[in-house]
C-alpha cells in the first residue's frame, strides 16, 4: 500500500468538513498504487443522480455493490466509507492516521485504504488511492448512504464530461473526441487552460461579477453556487446584499461557518451571463489569490468538460446534442 502524505490526510479531513457544510447549506437553500485501466475506445456514458446538488454515481468495488459515490474535482485523495471498505475487501491499514468530525462534533478516525476493482457502468476503471473514514455524518446530511468520494486521483489523466442538464457523465478516449462532442452538444461559452495553483488540485479560473473578475476554484463536490469569500464580498461592494440574504449556521471540520444565500443577475462565465445565479456569502478567506469557489448549483446550467490530458476546461450551453 502506497504511503499517503500527512498533508493529504489533512486535506481530506478538511474536505469532508466542507462537504458537510455544503450539503447542509444546500438544504437551507433548497494507499494503493494506481493501476492503468484499459483505454476506452469510444465515449463511455453513465447516468448520475443529482441529489442535494451533488453528482452521485453508481459503482462496483471488487465485484461488490452497487455503491453510491460522489464525484469531486476538489477532493484528494479519494475516500471510502469504512464499513464499505471492509464489506468490499478493500485494502485497509487499521492504524489510524488522523481524525475528522463526526455526527455531533465527535472525532472519528481516518485510515489508509484504497479503491480497488472500480467499475462504473460495467466498465473497469482500475484502482486509486483512498482514505477510509466513517461517512455516516455526510450520509445523514445527504439523506441517503454515501459509500465514497472519487477525487482528483481518479480524474487525473482522464477526459471527463459532466452533462448537468442531461444528468450524464461521459469518459472520452481522446481530446479530439471530447472537443468535438463539447461543440456538438451546444454553444461553447468558455474554453481555457486547465490551471492549478501551487499545492492545490482544484482547477481555478476567473468568473465575472458585473465587470469584475473573481478568481475561483472549480468544485463539483460543493452543493453551493458561486461562493464568495469575505474579501471578495467587500471588494465587490456586496456587503448590503449579503446582510439582507438568508443566513444559516453550519458545522464542519473547521468549526462553525456562516453562509448567506441569494441570487445575482450579473454572474458571467465567458460569454454567458447566468440569470438568477445562486450566490453564497461565506466568512472564509484565502491566503492566496482565490476569492471564491464555484459549485454545482451554478454549474448545473452547463455541460462541463474536464480534459486532464490536454489540460483544457470547457463550458458549453446545452443544445439538442447528438
Amino acid at each position: 500500500m502506497r504511503m499517503i502524505k500527512e498533508s493529504a490526510v489533512t486535506t481530506i479531513r478538511d474536505r469532508l468538513g466542507r462537504l458537510a457544510v455544503g450539503l447542509l447549506a444546500a438544504a437551507l437553500a433548497s494507499g494503493c498504487a494506481p493501476d492503468t485501466p484499459a483505454p476506452i475506445d469510444t465515449a463511455h456514458e453513465v447516468p448520475f443522480r443529482f441529489e442535494r446538488n451533488q453528482i452521485l454515481l453508481e459503482v462496483e468495488l471488487n465485484g461488490h455493490g452497487p455503491y453510491t459515490v460522489l464525484l469531486d474535482t476538489a477532493g484528494d485523495p479519494s475516500a471510502v466509507d469504512l464499513a464499505t471498505a471492509r464489506e468490499a475487501s478493500l485494502p485497509l491499514d487499521t492504524t489510524a492516521v488522523g481524525e475528522a468530525s463526526g455526527v455531533g462534533g465527535e472525532r472519528v478516525p481516518i485510515y489508509l485504504s484504497g479503491i480497488t476493482g472500480l467499475a462504473i457502468g460495467g466498465r473497469a476503471f482500475g484502482d486509486t488511492d483512498a482514505l477510509a473514514i466513517d461517512l455516516s455524518a455526510i450520509s445523514e446530511r445527504l439523506g441517503e448512504p454515501l459509500h465514497g468520494l472519487l477525487g482528483h486521483g481518479f480524474l487525473e489523466g482522464r477526459i471527463v464530461q459532466i452533462d448537468y442538464p442531461a444528468r450524464r457523465v461521459r469518459f472520452y478516449d481522446s481530446s479530439d473526441a471530447a472537443r468535438q462532442a463539447s461543440r456538438d452538444r451546444g454553444e461553447e461559452v468558455l474554453v481555457l487552460p486547465l490551471e492549478f495553483r501551487p499545492g492545490d488540485i482544484a482547477p481555478w479560473f476567473d468568473v465575472h461579477v458585473g465587470s469584475e473578475p473573481v478568481r475561483v476554484t472549480l468544485d463539483t463536490g460543493s452543493s453551493l453556487g458561486l461562493e464568495l469569500y469575505a474579501p471578495a464580498t467587500a471588494r465587490l461592494g456586496l456587503e448590503t446584499l449579503r446582510d439582507s440574504a438568508e443566513t444559516g449556521s453550519v458545522l464542519g471540520a473547521r468549526g462553525s461557518a456562516e453562509i448567506a444565500t441569494t441570487t445575482l443577475d450579473s454572474v458571467r462565465l465567458g460569454t454567458h451571463t447566468v440569470l438568477e445565479a445562486p450566490v453564497a456569502f461565506s466568512d472564509r478567506a484565502d491566503e492566496g489569490e482565490r476569492e471564491g469557489n464555484l459549485g454545482n448549483r451554478l454549474l448545473n446550467h452547463f455541460v462541463l468538460t474536464l480534459d486532464y490530458v490536454a489540460d483544457t476546461l470547457r463550458f458549453s450551453l446545452p443544445g439538442e446534442g447528438p
